[in-house]
């Protein structure tokens, strides 16, 4: 379950807000593009600021208990390329662009300004 603040379902002047702040846009749409079951989509019905709206996404989680794990290590994709992220215990990497990424206390930082360029590293692990 996300609640997130919810452009599309926002009004004209906080999309516009939200466009200046940079907020995230499009994840039913994105939820719906991979396949996800997305089971409410909703705006929360006391919200403290209009400006803000914040919504409800209660997504089906997919059974991925049944894949393999070489299914699931192409799961991380660089957000800057595409390149599919292998997991590197406390990095994710992109050995195809040689572009890195930290973890911080297990969580990827999964975003363009924490990428770092690391050709070495491919050199390093041949």
């Amino acid at each position: 379950m996300l609640v997130e603040p919810c452009y599309e379902l926002a009004t004209e002047k906080a999309q516009q807000r939200m466009q200046e702040h940079g907020y995230i846009r499009g994840l039913k749409t994105t939820a719906d593009a991979l396949g996800v079951n997305v089971v409410e989509y909703r705006l929360l019905d006391i919200v403290s600021n209009p400006l803000n709206p914040s919504g409800v996404i209660t997504l089906l989680k997919p059974d991925v208990l049944n894949k393999s794990n070489s299914q699931l290590d192409n799961i991380w994709q660089c957000p800057l390329t595409g390149a599919s992220l292998a997991d590197k215990l406390d990095y994710f990497f992109a050995d195809s662009v040689g572009i890195a990424y930290p973890l911080l206390q297990g969580i990827p930082l999964l975003r363009a300004e924490h990428a770092c360029i690391a050709s070495k590293l491919s050199l390093s692990a041949k």
